[in-house]
């Protein structure tokens, strides 16, 4: 198993322009700042779990006062064999009471231990410093998660702040059509959320049109339904909702319309105009979704 130390978070603040909001949409500004909250919290559960697992005593370490192996589970049942083999008097059951021992070994303090990655020198401190290292990490994690999260909770206390959360950010991001569900990872939901359609979307350019009666434009990240055409301060066309096959809007002049054909496609649009008096012009678009 072996418990691994959390050493950096792979996104940091310190490596975000210094305004960022140019070069990230909102949701991936947001993803970014949760990131790291994110790992803390992935982190320290795994390492609960691993302290909870019954193979945990084998990775904690302990000093070799005589021949006791090097680590906690090996040094107990080190331990126990000592006793087993220790004859303290006329025991009737064969076994070490409470009332035969020493005043002195039933002290915490007295009883001397060492344990990887806590300090201490004795059982009191051990224990100690390790509820310590636990109430941190419960300060740390109710930081993150705010009210009503308190670090006075249990660890289960905090998994189900978390967990409400997560259902409620579900719900949110369903009732904005898109279909999510409490038992999808944050990071999961928290993508979502740059996918919420907060209104009708546009994007504008232009094109050199080589060809005097047809320029296409496509990529776009939205399908069009309408969509105005212009070159040097001339309007050209102008295209309705859904796909036209005939009767566009073209004009170059006030009195002189063009017929053609306005289609739209899934990212874009096509516009083909019969006779239009232009050769090499710089046709500037503005779509709408």
């Amino acid at each position: 198993m072996g418990f691994e130390k959390l050493t950096a978070f792979s996104k940091k603040v310190s490596d975000l322009a210094d305004k960022p909001n140019q070069q990230l949409t909102a949701g991936e500004l947001k993803a970014y700042f949760d990131s790291s909250p994110e790992e803390v919290r992935v982190y320290l559960n795994k390492l609960i779990d691993e302290l909870k697992a019954s193979t945990a005593s084998q990775e904690i370490g302990v000093s070799q006062f005589s021949s006791n192996p090097a680590d906690l589970q090996g040094t107990l049942e080190w331990l126990k064999e000592q006793i087993d083999f220790t004859m303290l008097g006329q025991v009737p059951d064969g076994s070490i009471t409470p009332l035969k021992l020493s005043t002195d070994a039933k002290n915490a303090t007295n009883i001397s231990a060492s344990v990887s990655g806590l300090t201490g020198d004795n059982v009191q401190q051990i224990l100690t410093n390790l509820f310590q290292y636990a109430n941190n990490g419960k300060t740390d994690i109710a930081g993150v998660i705010g009210s009503p999260a308190t670090s006075g909770e249990t660890f289960a206390q905090l998994k189900t702040h978390i967990q409400n959360s997560k259902n409620t950010l579900a719900t949110n991001l369903t009732n904005k059509g898109q279909v999510s569900s409490g038992t999808e990872s944050l990071t999961s939901l928290v993508g979502k959320v740059a996918n919420v359609n907060t209104g009708k979307r546009f994007a504008s350019g232009s094109v050199t049109v080589n060809n005097n009666d047809k320029f296409t434009v496509n990529g776009l990240s939205f399908k069009p339904s309408y969509v105005l055409v212009y070159s040097g301060g001339e309007f050209i066309a102008m295209g309705p909702k859904n796909s036209i096959t005939s009767e566009s809007v073209f004009k170059v002049d006030p009195t002189t319309f063009y017929n053609g054909v306005f289609t739209t496609t899934s990212d874009g649009f096509n516009i083909q105009i019969s006779n239009l008096p232009l050769t090499n012009y710089v046709a500037n678009w503005i779509a709408y979704e």
